[in-house]
C-alpha cells in the first residue's frame, strides 16, 4: 500500500528532494562567501599592486613567490628554507648589479608558523627598511627594501 503511494508522488518527491539540495547548496555558497575575510585579500593585493608599480628591475623574496610573480611580474625568489638571515643576504647578494630587492613578508595569524614567522619579521625588522605595510587583525602584509 505505501508503495503505490509513493509511486503516485514520486515526482513531487524526487523535486522536493531537489530543491532542498539546491537550496542547501545556495546557502552553503552564501556563508562561506560572507564568512571569507576580504580585507585579508585586499592587503595581500595592495602590497603586490606597490611593488608592481616600481618601474626598474627588481628580484622579490617571498614564500608566495608564484603568485606574486603573477600579480607584479617581477623575478621572484623563495625564502631560504629553514629561515636563516645569512642565506637571505647571500640570496641578495647573488642578484645582478642594478637589481633592487625587496622581501615581502606574509604573516597570517595561524599557530603552525607562528614562532618561525616572529623570528622572520624580527630578523627583517632589524635588518632592512620597511617600505609598505598593510594588516588586518594579527595579520601582516610588509614589504621590506634591502638598501
Amino acid at each position: 500500500f505505501f508503495a503505490d503511494k509513493i509511486k503516485k508522488y514520486r515526482k513531487i518527491i524526487f523535486f522536493g528532494i531537489i530543491f532542498v539540495l539546491v537550496l542547501s547548496n545556495g546557502f552553503q555558497f552564501y556563508y562561506s562567501y560572507k564568512n571569507t575575510n576580504i580585507r585579508k585579500v585586499g592587503c595581500f593585493l595592495e602590497a603586490n599592486y606597490f611593488l608592481k608599480n616600481i618601474d626598474e628591475d627588481i628580484l622579490i623574496i617571498s614564500d608566495e613567490s608564484s603568485i606574486v610573480y603573477y600579480y607584479t611580474k617581477h623575478r621572484t625568489r623563495f625564502y631560504p628554507g629553514p629561515w636563516n638571515l645569512s642565506n637571505l643576504r647571500d640570496s641578495i647578494l647573488s642578484t645582478e648589479d642594478n637589481e633592487r630587492t625587496y622581501i615581502f613578508f606574509i604573516s597570517r595569524n595561524t599557530s603552525v608558523y607562528n614562532e618561525e614567522n616572529i623570528q622572520i619579521k624580527q630578523d627583517l625588522n632589524n635588518n632592512f627598511d620597511k617600505v609598505f605595510e598593510c594588516s588586518e587583525n594579527l595579520d601582516y602584509f610588509i614589504v621590506y627594501k634591502y638598501s
